[in-house]
């Protein structure tokens, strides 16, 4: 018998879940309340468990260094330098293996309504966040120039927003606005990184279409269990 951590679907812009969200860690960061926007350089070394969490706002993890096995709505994916986890608000992810090395990265955390605030005529940026383009998922490889841009570009606005010079604001709109355009030219290009595709991973995605076709029905985790072989 294989164990079952969660299943958790999108369909029609609504949430569906086996267990309700507040059986899961709400992430205790919070976006500053005159900003719609949070930036922060983290390392860290391996840890034997990490909650499975959520959290009110998106946020793009963008690896530096190092290497990680990263979990987010059933599927799982390896994260290494140039990879950029992007998660939507309410979206379970947690890390879930490290292969016994350190790993840096930038988190970069914002409001929804950011990318359109941001957009000009003709230029949708939060077209980025579009999860019905072909081929999406919820990790973006960037390679060459690219990726340099990108790690320039955040550790940009990483100095800005830990400054007072003149003109700050002014700074990390500009560097802002070329993190969703770089995020646009990426996701128009088919820049994703496909799920790993391990036993656990398809089990859940197999629930999880279960789940999407039976929607209707009233399911509950003994019939679940009975069908799956899980507990």
């Amino acid at each position: 018998r294989k164990t079952l951590f969660f299943v958790h679907k999108r369909k029609r812009g609504e949430t569906m879940t086996v267990k309700q969200m507040e059986e899961f860690e709400r992430n205790n960061v919070f976006l500053p309340q005159e900003t719609d926007y949070l930036i922060r350089y983290a390392w860290q070394m391996p840890v034997k468990q990490y909650p499975l969490h959520h959290h009110a706002y998106y946020e793009a993890l963008y690896f530096l260094s190092g290497s990680i096995i990263y979990a987010i709505e059933g599927k799982q994916y390896r994260l290494d330098e140039g990879t950029l986890l992007l998660v939507a608000p309410y979206e379970l992810h947690q890390p879930c293996d490290w292969p016994g090395e350190r790993y840096e990265r930038i988190t970069f955390s914002f409001d929804g309504s950011l990318p359109g605030k941001l957009s000009a005529a003709g230029y949708r940026l939060s077209g980025c966040l579009d999860t019905s383009l072909p081929g999406y998922t919820n990790v973006f490889r960037l390679e060459g120039e690219r990726r340099k841009e990108m790690r320039e570009l955040l550790s940009a606005l990483l100095a800005e927003s830990g400054g007072q010079a003149y003109g700050k604001e002014l700074a990390e709109r500009a560097l802002i606005t070329q993190f969703f355009l770089l995020l646009c030219r990426a996701s128009q290009s088919g820049a994703y990184a496909a799920a790993l595709q391990t036993p656990a991973a398809r089990l859940v995605q197999e629930i999880a279409a279960y789940l999407e076709n039976h929607c209707a029905e009233h399911i509950t985790l003994e019939k679940l269990e009975k069908k799956f072989y899980v507990s």
